[in-house]
């Protein structure tokens, strides 16, 4: 399971492109109940609640009768940059139940990869390679989806400092 953040579905959603996310074939896909509380405008709210509403994406929440997932929520909750938001309710469904997190956010991106490693945190790249192998994208839509997404600029930016291009992030073999 992969438990998105806001800024997750928002990107996807603004964009039209949600449908990269809820079709994944390789993971179910869910958003914290915390999380979807902060997707307010449209179109990307419009674009999650029908998503949710076609079964394609499911919300979930810490389980108030766990007292693990309540005290991993706790935890996160009292960290400065995850308090009361939906970040910290999306590493406590990560923690609780190894769920890897869908974020570009360089907080949580960091925290997941502290605490449990990059194999359990996917991002705006990791979603355009598997819609593209999964064959839902065509390759060469990937640049111009990207430039679409709130995070494609800084990938295709990094790709170009570092002297690659789209083709070779659709390349790489630890996805």
């Amino acid at each position: 399971m992969v438990v998105l953040d806001a800024c997750m579905v928002i990107s996807f959603g603004n964009a039209g492109r949600l449908d990269l996310i809820d079709t994944l074939q390789l993971h179910r896909v869910c958003v914290s109940a915390r999380a979807r509380s902060e997707v307010v405008r449209d179109p990307a709210c419009a674009a999650m609640e029908a998503s949710i509403a076609a079964g394609r994406l499911c919300a979930e929440r810490i389980d108030v009768q766990n007292p693990a997932e309540q005290e991993s929520l706790q935890r996160f909750d009292a960290r400065p940059a995850f308090r009361g938001r939906g970040d910290a309710e999306v590493l406590a469904l990560a923690e609780s139940r190894a769920y890897i997190v869908g974020s570009d956010e360089r907080a949580m991106r960091s925290a997941v990869v502290a605490a449990w490693g990059a194999q359990r945190l996917a991002g705006t790249a990791d979603f355009i390679v598997w819609a593209v192998r999964e064959g839902r994208l065509l390759a060469e839509q990937a640049e111009s989806v990207l430039g679409e997404l709130d995070s494609g600029a800084r990938i295709l930016g990094q790709l170009r400092r570092e002297g690659r291009d789209v083709q070779d992030l659709l390349a790489r073999t630890d996805q």
